[in-house]
């Protein structure tokens, strides 16, 4: 067991894009020294949208002890294995995430691909994201992400230190080593674009 992991976290309706982009992730994991973790749950198993299953099992990993959590959508493809994540990561930073392109605040990310440190500040992060009290985030796009928001924006005083804002394509969307089609709602228009990376 190594004290990382990259991990997964998909509902069954999934299988045929996971198919693609579950292997790249395992042999990602495999280099650079993370477990690998895929998990497959049952449509809306939280009662909430599907992309809300990577937050609770953040939450377990971290309970499960592992110093780093890496977690990356199921739709999210690493095709080239030259860059490790750990590079992004600035000096007492603890929880690393791509920006949103949507503006220059520190709660002004995207939650496609995130790295967290497990301590007290990402604990607080996920727990607060999870036990949020707006139901409107459970089914309205960008559902968790938008939980996740909230919770930096009520309280930047606290996470000003400990938040790193990587590029938008860093290591997510369209970068030089994974690629991201978020912006693909069409299954197969999705499963083609990822096709055309392997």
């Amino acid at each position: 067991m190594s004290n990382n992991i990259l991990f997964q976290a998909v509902c069954e309706n999934y299988n045929d894009i996971i198919n693609l982009t579950s292997p790249p992730a395992r042999n990602y994991a495999r280099k650079y020294q993370f477990d690998y973790s895929l998990d497959v749950k049952p449509h809306r198993f939280y009662k909430r949208c599907n992309a809300w299953n990577k937050i609770f099992k953040i939450r377990d990993y971290f309970k499960d002890g592992y110093d780093w959590v890496f977690c990356i959508d199921g739709d999210l493809l690493i095709y080239k294995f030259d860059k490790d994540i750990f590079d992004y990561v600035k000096s007492g930073k603890s929880i690393i995430f791509c920006s949103d392109g949507a503006g220059d605040k520190l709660y002004n990310f995207n939650t496609g691909a995130m790295l967290l440190k497990n301590n007290e500040v990402s604990n607080f992060l996920i727990d607060n994201t999870i036990n949020t009290q707006k139901e409107i985030y459970f089914n309205k796009r960008q559902w968790e992400q938008n939980a996740m928001q909230e919770i930096v924006k009520d309280n930047e005083d606290l996470f000003q230190e400990h938040i790193q804002i990587c590029g938008s394509n860093d290591f997510n969307h369209d970068s030089a080593w994974v690629y991201h089609p978020a912006d693909k709602f069409n299954k197969q228009e999705k499963i083609d674009c990822l096709r055309e990376k392997l």
